[in-house]
């Protein structure tokens, strides 16, 4: 049985502090290739209370920019400007985004960032 998917980085990393007033994109590395169509409805980006906050939150419109050649990683562009002293949450649907080959993830991710 093959290993499952999973996401190995995030831009800006889960924790950091970016500057709000620079930051257009969000980067997501991958285990392995990535099946690009599954990307559509599986990332979301969206504005929450603090790095621990699980609820809803306010979604913040989110674009597939692009997927790297080895389809490695894919970039998304923000729809919008982002909020200084705002904590943001990047996740990636473990039910709807799966690797090339079929894998998918066994969790939901979660990575959390404060723009600045």
């Amino acid at each position: 049985m093959a290993p499952p998917l999973f996401v190995s980085d995030t831009l800006p990393a889960n924790g950091a502090t970016a500057p709000a007033a620079d930051l257009t994109v969000v980067a997501i590395a991958f285990s392995e290739a990535i099946d690009d169509s599954s990307l559509k409805d599986g990332v979301s980006l969206a504005a929450v209370a603090s790095y621990t906050d699980t609820g809803a939150g306010t979604d913040i419109p989110l674009s597939l920019s692009s997927v790297s050649e080895d389809r490695l990683s894919a970039l998304f562009a923000i729809g919008g400007p982002l909020m200084a002293g705002q904590y943001y949450r990047i996740s990636v649907r473990k039910d709807a985004v799966k690797s090339g080959s079929g894998n998918t993830m066994v969790a939901d991710v979660h990575h959390y960032f404060l723009a600045q």
